[in-house]
């Protein structure tokens, strides 16, 4: 990912070799932030991890509109662990 796309909130995911796009746009990021503090508080529990679902399905979404949200669901449901790793190695996030 370059500077100019990391700096649009687009954040390049990779998985099995494939690269996933997501953009995390105004909407989606005080909900995000919001959710990392909870983990830090709580621990990734289960309604914890429904909420970074349904903020990872909205940034996949924002990349790939011509994907069906089912689609997007069930691939954010299969890869969740990938993507919170993806998007702390693309943020520099502990």
């Amino acid at each position: 990912m370059d500077k100019w796309t990391r700096h649009q909130g687009i954040i390049s995911v990779e998985i099995d070799g494939d690269v996933f796009d997501l953009k995390i746009t105004n909407k989606e990021l005080p909900s995000f932030y919001k959710m990392g503090s909870k983990i830090e508080k709580s621990g990734l529990t289960e309604e914890n991890l429904k909420e970074f679902e349904n903020i990872m399905v909205a940034a996949l979404k924002n990349c790939n509109k011509d994907v069906s949200d089912e689609v997007i669901r069930e691939f954010v449901k299969n890869n969740l662990m990938h993507l919170m790793i993806g998007v702390q190695k693309a943020w520099n996030l502990k």
